[in-house]
């Protein structure tokens, strides 16, 4: 039995013959070249994965502030809009209107300080001359000048219209005072 011991290898006495031990020794070995083969298909599944995930989150990405764009190009725009249609406005009062307006029908869509409420509109700023014109002219015919400047202040109620020297020369022209009537008559002339 000892010829038996020393002639198979690892000493064993198992009855396995030097064959049989190559060959389950090549096929350990051929074993770990398939795990490693797997893993290595694994890797690359994973690796594939990413490369098909990563470029459609980035898509999706895109898309979504693609969509997120548009919806505050068009705010933007509408509220550009918005504000050009009341500052074409050809008078103040035109110009609270549409503002009024805009408001009631898009009150979501203007933010909530677009407008603060105002009881004169004339009072918004400055008139332009065309305004203090148009409302001489309209009612010069049928009021006297003195009348036509207590009209104003009475609607306006503003601090130009309770001007000492304007006062006296409404008062004059309205008596019949040729120099202010001459003096009117240039201003219309204007």
């Amino acid at each position: 039995m000892e010829d038996k011991a020393e002639a198979e290898p690892n000493g064993g006495t198992s009855g396995m013959s030097d064959f049989e031990a190559k060959k389950l020794e090549i096929e350990a070995k051929r074993l770990r070249i398939e795990e490693q083969k797997l893993a290595i298909e694994g890797g690359k599944a994973k690796w594939t994965a990413a490369s098909i995930v990563i470029p459609l989150l980035a898509a999706m990405a895109t898309i979504a502030y693609g969509f997120w764009s548009t919806k505050e190009q068009a705010e933007l725009n509408f509220r550009l809009e918005a504000a050009k249609s009341i500052m074409q406005a050809p008078n103040p009062v035109d110009a609270v209107g549409r503002v009024r307006f805009l408001t009631a029908t898009f009150p979501d869509r203007l933010p909530s300080g677009f407008f603060t409420s105002v009881d004169n509109p004339y009072r918004l700023g400055t008139y332009t001359s065309s305004v203090v014109f148009d409302f001489i002219r309209l009612l010069s015919p049928r009021l006297t000048p003195s009348q036509t400047l207590e009209l104003w202040n009475i609607v306006f109620d503003d601090g130009w219209a309770k001007n000492p020297r304007l006062i006296d020369f409404a008062a004059k022209v309205s008596v019949g005072d040729t120099a202010a009537k001459a003096d009117r008559e240039k201003v219309d002339q204007k």
